[in-house]
C-alpha cells in the first residue's frame, strides 16, 4: 500500500464533527492565506487545501514535530504543494502583522497553554475583515461520564479530588461566555455562536475505557486526578457502574460544542 491509501480514511470521529460545522462556516475565496490553529494531522487543513485552490497559500500551526510530519506526508501524498507548516506554539507565530484572511482552529483554542495570548495573536496576524472560526467543546462534555466519576469519589470520601475533578474540566473546557469574552478581549466582533451537540455511543463502560481515543487521550488525565495508590480501585468502580448503566442500554456519551464565527 502506498501513496494516498496510506492516509485515506484516517479522520477520527472526535475531530470530524466538530470539524464539518467548522468547515460550513469558512468563507472559500480565491488568492487567500489561512491559518489552523493547532492543526494536529492536518484536519481541516489538508480538507481546505483542497476545497481552495492553487492561488491560496495554507499554513498549519503546531508545536508537535511529529503530528506535522504525519500532516506532511498527507499533503505530500495528495501533491498539496500550498501548505506550510509551522513547528511553533500558538502563542508565537512567524507571520507578518495583517497578513493572513482566514484563522481556524478545531477544538484548538481550548488544548493551548494561553488561550488569550493566542487569539491576541491571532488578531495581529489578521487581516482587517479577516475571518476567524473556532471550535471548542463544551464543559458538559461526556457529562454520562462525569456524574458517575464524581458519585464515586463522594462514596469513597476523596473530597480533594472532587475539586482536582471540575478543576481539570475548567483548564480544558471553558464556559462559552469565557471564550467569547477572550475573543472580544482580543479585538475581535462575534458574528455568531453556533452551539450543536453529538453522541458517542459504546457497547458498556469496558468498551469505553477500551477505545483507543478514550485510552490514549482522555484516561491518562482522568487518572491523574486520583491519589496513585487510589486509581485503580476508583476506575474499576467507575467502569462497573458505567457496565451496569449499559445493561439498559448502549453507553451514551454526550459531546456539546460550539462553533464561533468572528471578524476583525
Amino acid at each position: 500500500m502506498s501513496g494516498p491509501a496510506l492516509i485515506y480514511d484516517d479522520l477520527s470521529l472526535w475531530a470530524a464533527p466538530f470539524g464539518l460545522k467548522l468547515l460550513d462556516t469558512v468563507r472559500l475565496r480565491r488568492g487567500i492565506t489561512v491559518v489552523d490553529i493547532g492543526t494536529g494531522g492536518g484536519f481541516p487543513l489538508i480538507e481546505l487545501a483542497q476545497r481552495l485552490d492553487p492561488s491560496s497559500t495554507l499554513y498549519g500551526i503546531d508545536p508537535d514535530n511529529n503530528v506535522l510530519a504525519l500532516a506532511h506526508a498527507k499533503a505530500a501524498a495528495l501533491e498539496l504543494g500550498n501548505i506550510r507548516f509551522l513547528a511553533s506554539p500558538a502563542e508565537r507565530i512567524a507571520l507578518a502583522d495583517s497578513s493572513v484572511d482566514l484563522i481556524v482552529s478545531n477544538n484548538g483554542i481550548n488544548n493551548v497553554a494561553d488561550a488569550e495570548q493566542v487569539l491576541r495573536e491571532c488578531f495581529r496576524i489578521a487581516r482587517p475583515g479577516a475571518q476567524v472560526v473556532l471550535t471548542v467543546n463544551l464543559p458538559e462534555t461526556m457529562k454520562e461520564f462525569y456524574s458517575v466519576f464524581e458519585a464515586v469519589l463522594r462514596d469513597l470520601s476523596l473530597t480533594d479530588e472532587i475539586t482536582a475533578m471540575h478543576e481539570h474540566i475548567y483548564a480544558k473546557r471553558k464556559p462559552l461566555a469565557t471564550t467569547e469574552a477572550w475573543i472580544r478581549a482580543a479585538g475581535f466582533t462575534i458574528v455568531s455562536s453556533r452551539q450543536d451537540s453529538f453522541t458517542l455511543n459504546y457497547l458498556d463502560g469496558t468498551a469505553f475505557f477500551r477505545h483507543h481515543e478514550i485510552s490514549l487521550y482522555f484516561l491518562p488525565p482522568w487518572r491523574d486526578v486520583v491519589r496513585p495508590e487510589r486509581v485503580e480501585r476508583v476506575f474499576a468502580e467507575i467502569e462497573d457502574r458505567l457496565n451496569e448503566q449499559a445493561k439498559q442500554g448502549e453507553l451514551r456519551m454526550t459531546i456539546p460544542f460550539v462553533c464561533i464565527d468572528s471578524r476583525k
